[in-house]
């Protein structure tokens, strides 16, 4: 069984878990979810199975442009 955690800047919708779980239900045969909010990510979500992230969240967003910014400016 994999076990993800969800990561969320605020308190997620029914609506929005429901979106997150038909995602896991296809991606993964079985799994146990935990969700956490996390003031840090500002908004959106991160999802991490132990092995990789999907990160969809505004900070994550944020630090990959200050890193493309820093690769331009070289």
């Amino acid at each position: 069984m994999t076990k993800i955690v969800v990561t969320s800047g605020t308190n997620l919708s029914d609506k929005d878990i429901k979106r997150i779980e038909t995602y896991l239900t296809a991606t993964y045969k079985e799994y146990e979810v935990k969700y956490i909010v996390e003031d840090s990510l500002i908004g959106g979500i991160t999802i991490f199975d132990g092995s990789k992230v999907f990160d969809a969240s505004i900070s994550g967003q944020l630090k990959r442009l200050a890193e493309s910014a820093k690769g331009k400016n070289k």
